[in-house]
C-alpha cells in the first residue's frame, strides 16, 4: 500500500545479504527517504548496519507497531527515532 499510495515498485531484497541491498539503496536514493520493510528478526540488524541505534536481540514475533528512522550523518553514523505505538 505505501509503494502504491507513492506511486514506486515494490524492490524485494535477500534478507540473508542486507549488506548487498544497503549498498546498492545507498548509491541509488541519497538524500532521499527510503522505507525499508523487514521482518522482526531482521529489522535491528538493519538499523544498526544504517548507523542507528537498535534494540539488542530480536523484536517479538508480535510487535507490529514499531517504526524505527535513521537519518544517515554521511561519516557511518545515524541518528534513529522509534516511533512505538
Amino acid at each position: 500500500p505505501c509503494a502504491q499510495r507513492a506511486g514506486v515498485e515494490v524492490e524485494l531484497y535477500d534478507p540473508r545479504r542486507p549488506g548487498e541491498m544497503l549498498a546498492s539503496a545507498g548509491e541509488r536514493f541519497e538524500g532521499r527517504c527510503v522505507l525499508i520493510v523487514g521482518h522482526s528478526n531482521t529489522v535491528p540488524d538493519l538499523v544498526r548496519r544504517l548507523g542507528g541505534e537498535a534494540p539488542a536481540g530480536d523484536l517479538a514475533d508480535d510487535e507490529y507497531d514499531n517504526v524505527f528512522i535513521v537519518t544517515l550523518l554521511g561519516d557511518g553514523r545515524g541518528i534513529t527515532h522509534r516511533l512505538h505505538g
